[in-house]
């Protein structure tokens, strides 16, 4: 069972410690590794958009070490070689979902959510471009 909705909206801290995840409407079977890629995501986005770097590249890839190797400290490693290839299926299911729904029932209510979608995987595109060359 995953959250399936993992970022730092969903979090509560005190005193620089989670106390709480929040946000549990999208919890549902899935890969480990779609949720790890999410959250990697999510976050890194939200660094960047905070501290608007100027080495966008070099930031990606201190965020990303700085994930994995927190994760690998309390987690069994993921595999990285597919997160992002998960992740980018996961955006594509929801476009296609909002244009099923848009085109075959006339429900227009997500239907401006569709840049946002193609937004994020030109994003963990990028993430994955830089996490190859960590390696």
């Amino acid at each position: 069972i995953i959250h399936s909705d993992l970022h730092p909206h969903n979090f509560i801290f005190k005193d620089e410690r989670l106390k709480a995840i929040l946000d549990f409407d999208n919890l549902r079977v899935g890969a480990r590794g779609i949720d790890i890629a999410f959250v990697m995501h999510r976050l890194i986005r939200q660094y960047l958009v905070e501290h608007k770097s100027e080495e966008q590249g070099s930031a990606i890839q201190k965020s990303i070490r700085t994930f994995l190797k927190a994760y690998k400290e309390h987690n069994t490693p993921p595999n990285t070689k597919n997160l992002f290839a998960l992740l980018i299926e996961e955006e594509l299911k929801k476009i296609f979902y909002i244009l099923e729904n848009h085109y075959l029932y006339n429900d227009t209510l997500w239907s401006s959510h569709i840049p946002k979608h193609f937004a994020a995987i030109n994003e963990i595109r990028i993430m994955q471009d830089e996490l190859e060359k960590i390696k």
